[in-house]
């Protein structure tokens, strides 16, 4: 009876090309990753007249000394135990704020000689504004305008810790009020009512990092919620996925990842902003 390893070897065989001979044949075992996650990041130093197969913890090459070399070389950097990732996410809000100031004083009749000029109003410092005087000799009449622009800003900075491989949630989002309506049937009477509930709009992003090397593999999932039917409390729910490599230590945009689900990562962030003139974004370190 055949054992499963020797099934398996059979069956990686099939798919050797016949220019490489049974000698060339290697087993190599893997000690903390899969074959199935490191073949994608193996099979490119593979020529193309050899061949590299695996599953679970087992990875069968056919081929030259040389490229088993270089693979031993990768396995050494690559088949190791899950690290532990730190996660850094900085929220950053910015508001502007506009004010203007209006003013009115004096008086003035019909007649007399009448002169306007302007000048910059009384406690405007280095606000924009001007002030308009009419006067003449039977009165004057003083209109002062100032606008003032302001700008606010908001930061928040959160750690965690992460497993290689394994999924983090980075919230963004929301309670929203809305009314719940109950219908109860009470002595052949029904009765109507009606309360206030609030439902999370729970917007943000999942975050997969893996470690490839010298760098970190990101899988980033925006998961973006809106309020369909604010009455009801229904939520539309959306998903794209896009993966990016980056370096140790390096801050990356949420919010300006091209590729698929650029607009939706924008709109997200979009979301978390409570007025129109307020802007929101995130950047995520990995460490």
């Amino acid at each position: 009876m055949f054992t499963r390893l020797s099934i398996f070897l059979l069956l990686s065989l099939a798919f050797v090309p016949s220019s490489v001979t049974a000698d060339d044949l290697r087993l190599i075992e893997l000690r903390h990753r899969t074959a199935e996650e490191l073949l994608p990041i193996l099979l490119p130093v593979v020529p193309a007249n050899e061949a590299l197969t695996g599953r679970g913890h087992q990875l069968i090459h056919r081929g030259s000394p040389r490229t088993r070399q270089q693979l031993e070389h990768l396995l050494a950097r690559l088949d190791v135990g899950a690290q532990s990732l730190t996660l850094t996410i900085r929220q950053t809000s910015v508001r502007d704020a506009e004010r203007a100031r209006y003013s009115v004083s004096g008086g003035a009749n019909a007649g007399g000689n009448v002169r306007v000029y302007a000048t910059r109003p009384p406690g405007a410092g280095r606000e924009p504004g001007a002030s308009i005087t009419v006067g003449g000799n039977s009165g004057h009449l003083r209109v002062d305008a100032s606008a003032r622009t302001t700008r606010g800003r908001d930061e928040s900075v959160q750690t965690l810790r992460v497993r290689d491989g394994a999924r983090a949630h980075i919230r963004i989002g929301q309670s929203v009020p809305h009314v719940r309506t109950i219908l109860t049937l009470t002595n052949n009477q029904t009765i109507i009512n009606q309360g206030i509930e609030l439902q999370d709009v729970t917007t943000g992003f999942d975050v997969l990092p893996r470690v490839r090397g010298d760098g970190i593999l990101l899988e980033i999932t925006p998961r973006l919620s809106s309020m369909a039917n604010p009455s009801i409390g229904l939520v539309n729910f959306s998903e794209l996925r896009t993966t990016v490599m980056v370096k140790r230590g390096e801050w990356i945009d949420l919010g300006q990842l091209g590729g698929t689900g650029s607009e939706v990562r924008r709109t997200l962030l979009d979301s978390a902003s409570r007025r129109e003139d307020e802007r929101s974004t995130v950047l995520l370190k990995v460490e």
